[in-house]
């Protein structure tokens, strides 16, 4: 390998080292060797062999056509780990390990802020409460066996294992970070439209949709506060903007220091997650024009947040009777 394309290597594996880890430490556990070894390696005494580059390549997302110099301006990497797992507790397992991952790398950061946008509860806010827990992912498992006949509700259960894990990231899932949630007018109604098919399917019974419903009244109680006083006990710090339009999907978009990431929810509580600088700031700029036709109700616009709450109330009570 020749001194360029080894610079090239090198810079490019310590630019996608996450930025509050000690490059060094992170590589020997990723590649099982001394970090003697490592630091040959980074200091170019030692080639990286294909199996390492490959490895390399692999976990931090980085693309080796950028390494020996041949672009693709058209192509970004995204993560797409835990799609590939088919049982559920594996998938879950993964999720809350990406997302424990991501808190740690938050509480770590000197400086750091999520804006948020969308048409359905995120997972930040629905996962500390335990019944919309189960539901979400009930309805993929639902959708997921599509072989079942008759899955009911009370009879899907999380492993011991998987239910202590829950308890554990919502216990550490509270970060300092500056957060802005941009809602729309769906924010509920979503929701209420699954709650809704589960019930008239015959899988949801009274009780059960009751305690579903009593959960997004306290969500909503939560946020009206959250949005009076501009703290929050689900996200910390935390500013409700009210979109003008409709959010086709749930967008994310994070900064810690001198890192981004990206996230694009799909398949109900999945994401797509990419660090990749140039879809980082096509999402940031997506999600800053979507915050110039909000509204801020944060500590203002009282009536504006009044009637927008009470709407939401209104959908939630819509349980009683159907939609």
């Amino acid at each position: 390998m020749n001194e360029k394309l080894t610079t090239s290597l090198i810079d490019t594996i310590l630019k996608h080292i996450p930025c509050n880890k000690n490059p060094a430490a992170y590589l020997a556990k990723l590649l099982n060797m001394e970090q003697e070894y490592v630091y040959r390696r980074l200091r170019g005494q030692t080639n990286f062999t294909i199996e390492e580059i490959v490895l390399l390549a692999k976990e931090l997302k980085f693309s080796f056509d950028h390494v020996i110099g041949v672009k693709h301006d058209d192509v970004a990497i995204f993560n797409l780990t835990f799609l590939n797992k088919s049982c559920l507790d594996e998938i879950l397992t993964r999720k809350l390990e990406i997302n424990l991952d991501g808190i740690q790398m938050l509480s770590a950061a000197k400086h750091s802020s999520i804006l948020w946008a969308g048409n359905t509860i995120p997972f930040m806010i629905f996962n500390k409460y335990t019944n919309l827990t189960k539901f979400f992912f009930y309805k993929w498992n639902y959708q997921k066996l599509t072989n079942v006949p008759n899955p009911s509700f009370i009879n899907f259960e999380f492993t011991k294992e998987t239910d202590r894990l829950l308890r554990t990231y919502r216990h550490n899932s509270l970060v300092n970070s500056n957060v802005s949630l941009i809602l729309d007018d769906n924010f509920m109604l979503s929701v209420i439209r699954d709650i809704n098919f589960f019930k008239i399917r015959g899988v949801l019974t009274k009780e059960e949709t009751a305690e579903l419903q009593a959960e997004l009244y306290d969500i909503l109680n939560t946020l009206e506060h959250d949005a009076i006083h501009g703290t929050s006990r689900l996200v910390g710090k935390v500013k409700i903007y009210l979109s003008a339009v409709n959010l086709s999907s749930s967008y994310t978009y994070v900064e810690y220091d001198n890192c981004c990431l990206s996230q694009l929810t799909i398949y109900t509580f999945n994401t797509l997650n990419s660090n990749d600088e140039v879809v980082c700031q096509m999402q940031k700029e997506w999600l800053k024009s979507i915050l110039k036709t909000s509204t801020n109700i944060t500590s203002c616009n009282e009536i504006e947040r009044c009637k927008y709450f009470e709407k939401q109330r209104e959908v939630v009570k819509s349980l009683e009777y159907g939609v």
